[in-house]
């Protein structure tokens, strides 16, 4: 487990999704374990801030916002 509050831990998978990375990098890259990373990104990805952009290769990243041209 991390010491990590929630509000950084949220705060610190949303920034390695600032990037294109599978649960496993997210993980390494916040410093727990990969069932923790899962959590906060289904959270995420729930309230609409991440989306799974590779579904061949299982990478997440920060969703995008699109302009639509009229």
């Amino acid at each position: 487990m991390t010491d990590m509050s929630p509000s950084e831990l949220t705060a610190k998978v949303e920034k390695a999704l600032q990037t294109e990375r599978t649960v496993a990098e997210v993980a390494q890259y916040v410093g727990c374990d990969q069932s923790t990373a899962l959590n906060v990104m289904l959270y995420l990805a729930g309230r609409g801030k991440i989306e799974l952009v590779d579904s061949l290769h299982k990478k997440w990243a920060v969703k995008q916002i699109r302009k639509v041209e009229a």
